[in-house]
């Protein structure tokens, strides 16, 4: 199966290569996914239940395949970095994606994940480009890959003439840095209980990037 390369300008960096997501890409991306935001895991499955966990993010993601094209992979030498899944205003998620875990996971483990979906599900308005999930291997940090993922999906954005881009960072997570230097802007700060109790992170920054 050859890979679908997202032909954009600055989505070449050299060694990397960014292309939409394909079934083999699975496991990799329920590990990372996983282990890039091991500490939201850890608050509703906890410590012991991680490597099942992967389990249920593999099977969640091979159920997406019709929504492949807005899940961007980051290849470094023949090797698969990062990974990004971006929502747009008709993106929708299949229904049995979220039950993917109880597979593997308890009912109330389950439900823990299942409520942090929901707490922080995010849905795109017309025009809006919404940043879900980005995420680079700790073994490819360094390389460039997360600006390279970046200006890929600006570059979707306005194939789909969308006019912002968006995206949540909690408060003390240093990729902030990233974003501010890919052109986002803090709109506004949110400081919530209820996402404490769904994550284990209360204090959230929103961004916005114009196109």
């Amino acid at each position: 199966m050859s890979d679908p390369v997202v032909q954009q300008p600055g989505t070449n960096g050299g060694d990397i290569q960014i292309r939409c997501m394909v079934q083999e890409d699975a496991d990799f991306v329920g590990r990372l996914t996983v282990q890039a935001f091991e500490g939201k895991f850890k608050h509703c499955v906890g410590s012991a239940n991680l490597e099942r966990a992967m389990r249920g993010a593999a099977d969640a993601m091979r159920l997406m395949e019709r929504e492949y094209h807005r899940i961007l992979v980051a290849v470094y030498n023949g090797q698969p970095a990062g990974v990004m899944e971006l929502k747009f205003h008709d993106s929708r998620d299949p229904s049995s994606a979220g039950s993917a875990f109880t597979n593997y996971l308890s009912c109330w483990p389950s439900m823990r994940l299942s409520y942090m979906g929901c707490v922080m599900e995010h849905k795109s308005r017309r025009g809006e480009c919404y940043i879900a999930m980005i995420c680079c291997d700790a073994a490819f940090r360094g390389k460039g890959i997360g600006k390279q993922l970046m200006q890929a999906a600006e570059g979707l954005a306005r194939d789909r003439h969308c006019t912002h881009m968006t995206l949540e960072v909690a408060a003390d997570n240093r990729a902030r840095n990233l974003y501010e230097r890919q052109g986002f802007v803090v709109q506004h700060t949110t400081d919530s209980c209820v996402a404490y109790h769904a994550c284990g992170v209360s204090k959230f920054y929103r961004m916005e990037k114009r196109l």
